[in-house]
């Protein structure tokens, strides 16, 4: 394993932005799209995510609450 001197370290969802990078089930993505929804009767406020991967090339999304 080769460290490049990058870190990780947990944030809030609702601070990710578009172009920042995060890392998703173990896997490193730059966020392409994000989308923010309302609280609705039966839940709390969800994050859309969609993100590349940065090694692959493949898009991936997820929702997070």
């Amino acid at each position: 394993s080769v460290d490049a001197g990058m870190t990780t370290s947990p944030a809030d969802i609702g601070s990710v932005k578009k172009s920042d990078f995060v890392v998703l089930n173990g896997r490193p993505f730059k966020v392409v799209e994000i989308t923010h929804s309302k609280p609705g009767k039966h839940g709390h406020s969800k994050v859309h995510l969609v993100g590349i991967d940065i090694f692959t090339g493949r898009r991936h999304e997820d929702v997070r609450p």
